[in-house]
């Protein structure tokens, strides 16, 4: 059973009760839809977080719509105009010739020429304005969540290992494609609020009693599960290959990342009993549960490098050119 919330002491109750929705923005009054969505506000100067001029998650915005238009509309090799590539590509969306020449990841160049930088230039390109938009609320909603929970760091290393893990899977599953990588970030941001709510949840998750935070966990569970179902179907939809090993490797890392943190951060009552746990049957992994974590990240880039080092399906051709 999920711990009491009794304490004898006046300041570890008030602690306790000021992270009670810790991870959130705005007051209970309102949904956590809309605390998700007004973040913005707050993320620069709210009651809770530092008064910031910058912030990482809106700086990864702007790159991505930036590098959307640069690829668009001004990424068109010689031979070729910007109509007619663009009427190649997905719907909305630049061509595979314009992919590869703006920065997409084509698989034999990272194979056979080692040309690791696609792989952090995929991370910032969509490959339509829906994947685009999508991407773009998906971050919005829990990039700014994340990056108030754990620092600007964090989130940018997420961000980039996202990206780096999703064009190694991607490359191995689907060689014969320009790829782009602009939802792994999204997927890994889904994973890591996935985690975070079974997390606090516990063991009684779905039983309805409980304080406030506990008892909107199943609907903030079916938030995350429309904008997982969003960026897929945008993928579906949008796209000509979706590489769906790529998706789950990214939403596995996000939640990893959730457990990699220290508990004496991540959780109010192991910050009171100094990591040690509560006596619950989370109080394991209270303790070490971030050593897993970060162990397991470790294993997952290294199955991620030997699966694209082992794989046979690709071959040494040129990447598409706009002719």
């Amino acid at each position: 059973m999920w711990p009491s919330r009794t304490r004898t002491k006046k300041a570890q109750t008030t602690v306790e009760d000021d992270g009670e929705d810790g991870d959130e923005f705005l007051p209970n009054e309102s949904s956590p839809f809309l605390r998700g969505l007004s973040n913005a506000r707050y993320a620069i100067c709210g009651p809770k977080a530092a008064c910031k001029c910058t912030s990482a998650t809106f700086v990864v915005l702007i790159i991505d719509v930036v590098a959307f238009i640069l690829v668009y509309f001004f990424t068109v090799p010689a031979h070729a105009s910007a109509t007619a590539a663009a009427s190649m590509g997905a719907l909305l969306g630049p061509s595979q010739c314009q992919l590869a020449g703006g920065g997409g990841l084509w698989p034999a160049d990272l194979r056979f020429r080692f040309n690791v930088s696609r792989l952090f230039s995929s991370t910032f390109l969509h490959a339509s304005i829906f994947h685009l938009l999508v991407s773009l609320c998906t971050l919005m909603r829990y990039g700014l969540s994340f990056e108030h929970r754990r620092s600007l760091g964090e989130l940018v290393l997420l961000v980039m290992s996202a990206g780096i893990l999703g064009g190694l899977v991607s490359a191995t599953t689907c060689p014969n494609v320009v790829l782009v990588c602009g939802s792994a970030p999204a997927f890994a941001l889904i994973g890591d609020e996935i985690v975070n709510v079974l997390y606090m949840g516990g063991c009684t998750l779905f039983d309805g009693t409980g304080s406030r935070s506990k008892r909107r966990l199943p609907y903030r569970l079916m938030v995350v599960g429309a904008f997982a179902a969003a960026n897929i179907t945008v993928l579906l939809i949008v796209s000509g290959a979706v590489s769906f090993w790529a998706c789950l490797a990214c939403a596995t890392l996000g939640g990893l990342a959730t457990m990699s943190e220290y508990p004496s951060r991540k959780s109010t009552r192991a910050q009171l009993d100094h990591g040690e746990g509560t006596g619950d049957e989370w109080a394991w992994w209270k303790r070490s549960g971030y050593l897993v974590g970060v162990v397991s990240v470790c294993v997952l880039f290294a199955v991620a490098i030997l699966g694209f080092e082992g794989a046979t399906s690709i071959s040494d051709h040129p990447a598409p050119v706009c002719v």
